[in-house]
């Protein structure tokens, strides 16, 4: 299981010519995420958990979902991101396409066999919390990388979701897109203060600071 240092997170909604502006700024200074194409862009689509009483509330939060880059449904990842104050820390155990296909089923009696922290807590909290896999969710990503200060730019768009989970496997998708036209959602990842050279870049996007989760942020349904 992988697990990532704490960070903070600061969110905006931008729209597209200030994309472009941004775009043309990072690629200066910054380097691209491993997952992107030639392009720089990459699709990403996830299967959140909830529960009648969702956790993304108050302080200390936490929700669980399964990612998939690129439509590549044989490196698939369970992942936990968790709020601890005002920082958030990921964590991510490698799952297989059969083992997905049974989480989505509620088929959880093969878990405790699986010597993995990660699944032992999802299994868990689908017992004893009702936690369930109900909303899916798919973006492209496009995401600019700063060593220098361990530093992270990411804009996504064309962010879409619905409540049919086993889309996830399709190659298309038929759901709503849930993010207005015409516009992105900006986020900057980073330790301990954004770096000066990535906050001149996006002060230029003078926008409302976006407290909601990406989640809440893409979800159509309850």
């Amino acid at each position: 299981m992988s697990k990532e240092n704490a960070h903070y997170e600061w969110k905006h909604i931008v729209n597209l010519s200030d994309c472009i502006a941004l775009r043309q700024r990072l690629r200066l200074v910054t380097i691209p995420d491993h997952h992107a194409s030639d392009t720089g862009v990459y699709r990403i689509r996830n299967i959140y958990f909830d529960s009648l009483n969702p956790s993304w509330k108050g302080d200390h939060q936490e929700r669980f979902r399964i990612r998939c880059y690129n439509g590549d449904n044989s490196q698939l990842y369970l992942e936990k991101k968790k709020k601890l104050g005002e920082r958030y820390q990921r964590d991510s155990v490698p799952i297989s396409p059969e083992e997905c296909q049974r989480l989505l089923r509620g088929d959880v009696e093969w878990i405790p066999g699986s010597n993995r922290p990660l699944l032992m807590e999802l299994y868990a909290k689908m017992c004893y919390q009702n936690l369930r896999p109900k909303t899916l969710v798919d973006f492209l990503r496009e995401s600019f990388l700063y060593p220098e200060e361990n530093a992270r730019v990411m804009i996504d768009s064309t962010v879409r979701s619905g409540m049919n989970i086993w889309d996830f496997f399709r190659p298309s998708l038929s759901s709503m897109r849930t993010c207005t036209r015409g516009t992105a959602i900006l986020e900057v990842e980073y330790d301990t203060n954004i770096p000066d050279i990535i906050g001149d870049i996006i002060q230029m996007c003078n926008r409302k600071y976006d407290t909601a989760s990406s989640y809440g942020s893409y979800r159509l349904f309850g």
